[in-house]
């Protein structure tokens, strides 16, 4: 991994295999046929617009170069992963960043976004700049970035309220957390721990805010399958990257890193909303925060963790790559 000319080669080679994965693609993600509607109806009707200020500019700006609504899919995917690869050259060191990059478009995550959930993957790639410049002290790149990942998703704001609240947690806390959400994750495999049946929201109604406690109903509940709705051996293959994220940072977990510390917030904040309707997105923000934190956690460390990363990365990305539920769409 420290020999920088075979990372730039294995970096090149990685990119060139995905390029090419983007344009022999024969279908769409669900959530493509949403955008793609919308920007073929954006094209005669500019003025109305349902979706962030950011993605809003993204449809601006294809418009304008002239880019056809059967193209419209392709050049999206196509602009995520040169943000992808902007982001990686950006944040990560010479030397750790083609092992980052296997990590980070061959998992489920990835393919989901940048087949499908385009404005969370545009989103998660902002954060983590956003992450990097903070830890740079770089204020006016932090708040550049920040704007444009709550631009492409409005719930990015929570996850850069995150790396504020990583600052006021203790690093000894911190790891206690991280044991704790290790237990519980193995925990919810067998046994459904559902945190909204604690609360009652019809507090709510009594103080004459139903339409809150509708919107809280719907967005928690309804809409789609949660965690617990899967069978035992998707449950597994849902676990597996969340696992080993947090017992590899377990094992490597160093004092005073923020990047760290913000990984083990978001995915205490995943964890909480695991029982909602499509909750495994919410790892979509925690799982990309480990793939950039890597080369942190494993730079001067024992060799016997280093290939315990590389004997699961292949694992995590046939995983991630082969049992995603978009590839069919995509492909078949």
């Amino acid at each position: 991994m420290k020999n920088k000319k075979a990372d730039i080669i294995v970096f090149i080679s990685i990119s060139t295999v995905f390029f090419i994965f983007i344009f022999n693609r024969i279908g769409l993600g669900v959530d493509e046929y949403t955008y793609k509607s919308a920007y073929s109806y954006y094209l005669t009707q500019p003025n109305y617009f349902k979706f962030e200020y950011g993605f809003h500019f993204l449809y601006y700006i294809l418009k304008e170069i002239g880019i056809s609504t059967d193209s419209f899919n392709n050049v999206v995917s196509l602009l995520f992963f040169l943000l992808t690869l902007l982001t990686v050259l950006i944040t990560v060191k010479k030397g750790y960043r083609s092992l980052v990059l296997l990590s980070l478009i061959f998992s489920g995550f990835y393919i989901d976004c940048i087949f499908n959930a385009y404005r969370q993957g545009f989103a998660v790639m902002f954060v983590i700049l956003s992450i990097h410049f903070y830890k740079e002290n770089r204020l006016i790149k932090f708040i550049v970035s920040s704007l444009l990942a709550i631009g492409f998703h409005w719930s990015s704001i929570l996850i850069l309220f995150f790396i504020f609240i990583s600052n006021i947690i203790s690093d000894k806390i911190l790891k206690k957390i991280l044991l704790l959400l290790i237990f519980m994750h193995i925990f919810v495999i067998f046994i459904e721990v559902n945190i909204f049946e604690i609360f009652d929201y019809k507090v709510f109604i009594n103080l004459n805010l139903k339409n809150i406690s509708d919107a809280i109903t719907s967005y928690i509940m309804k809409g789609g399958d949660s965690f617990y709705d899967y069978n035992l051996s998707w449950k597994l293959i849902t676990i597996f990257p969340i696992l080993f994220s947090l017992i590899f940072t377990y094992i490597n977990y160093k004092y005073s890193l923020i990047n760290c510390k913000i990984f083990i917030v978001t995915m205490t904040y995943s964890f909480i909303f695991i029982g909602m309707a499509y909750g495994f997105r919410n790892y979509y923000w925690a799982l990309p925060i480990f793939s950039f934190l890597i080369p942190d956690l494993i730079n001067n460390t024992k060799k016997w963790k280093v290939y315990s990363l590389l004997l699961y990365l292949p694992i995590w990305c046939f995983i991630g790559f082969f049992y995603s539920s978009i590839l069919p769409m995509i492909y078949l």
